[in-house]
């Protein structure tokens, strides 16, 4: 996908990137704007070009230390639609390849842990444990689709990979928070359930028989860890392809929401066995899904973007 980069800096700064530029490979169009940037003060020089020379760009940004110049800002944008006769089959077989930086924005802007973050997960957690103890397969999946949780991990993972120990952190602490919202909505929604009568997780049925689904998550076969790390390479893959939306359906695939709300629920009953149970699900799952996406990531590394992360 072709996009445009907004470099401004100085004019000895943009007067030496032009001429750099001319010859960059997969360029459409390339323009500067004098002396309009306020701040940081100086020029705005606009470059237009494909997947593969956007990451050239960068990687010539990063030679000349302009990513991390604190007197130089580069936006990022991807236009809606690009007319240009003599670029027409790059730009219609253009690749899908987001930028690091690219990557660690989407993720921000949808799985940061914010309050409204958090809340999320916490209500993901009420309404998957109510699914799971009245064995209604359909709620459980309807918190697996509203639950942020694929994107911290994967950001762990880009951290590793991309050499930044913000990301990495950042990822750590969001994987922390969202997944105690989580087990915290989880162990609400026991206590609810212990108030009205109920004496055990899982003991309710509606079109499975009673714990069916505790004993599915917390018996996992091989078959459901190959599938678990499938599901975590795919969405690592739709992360840097910049489709991230499509992760919510890897949250389906994964089994992060249901063991995380295992251990919510188990806690409220004191039933540590099945607790623990969920605990080692969960962290299997995580694991996959660290390591499949660092391998994904890694190849995109070695195959195209051979930098490091500037954010």
């Amino acid at each position: 996908m072709a996009r445009t980069i907004e470099i401004t800096a100085a004019t000895e700064v943009t007067d030496q990137l032009q001429r750099e530029v001319q010859d960059l490979p997969g360029l459409i169009s390339l323009r500067v704007q004098r002396n309009i940037s306020l701040q940081p003060p100086g020029d705005v020089l606009a470059v237009e070009a494909t997947s593969n020379g956007i990451m050239e760009l960068m990687r010539r940004l990063d030679a000349r230390q302009l990513t991390s110049s604190p007197g130089v800002s580069i936006r990022l944008t991807q236009p809606a639609g690009i007319i240009s006769s003599s670029h027409v089959e790059l730009i219609v077989r253009d690749d899908s390849e987001a930028t690091w930086e690219e990557m660690e924005v989407a993720l921000a802007r949808e799985t940061n842990m914010t309050l409204n973050g958090l809340l999320i997960m916490l209500l993901a957690g009420f309404i998957a444990a109510m699914g799971i103890n009245s064995n209604g397969l359909h709620l459980v999946i309807g918190a697996m689709v509203i639950a942020p949780g694929f994107g911290p991990l994967t950001r762990m993972a880009l951290g590793m990979v991309a050499g930044s120990g913000g990301a990495l952190w950042r990822g750590l602490v969001d994987t922390a928070r969202g997944y105690a919202a989580m087990i915290l909505g989880a162990a609400i929604a026991g206590l609810v359930l212990r108030a009205a009568g109920e004496t055990s997780p899982g003991g309710d049925s509606s079109y499975f028989q009673p714990e069916t689904l505790i004993g599915y998550w917390t018996q996992p076969t091989l078959q459901s860890y190959l599938v678990s790390a499938t599901a975590a390479a795919a969405g690592a893959v739709l992360v840097a392809a910049h489709r991230t939306v499509l992760t919510t359906g890897v949250m389906i695939a994964l089994a992060l929401v249901p063991a995380a709300t295992i251990i919510g629920m188990s806690l409220a009953w004191a039933r540590f066995d099945l607790a623990a149970q969920g605990a080692f699900r969960w962290l299997i799952e995580v694991a996959l899904v660290v390591v499949l996406s660092a391998l994904v990531l890694l190849w995109k590394r070695l195959r195209g973007h051979k930098r490091t992360m500037t954010l």
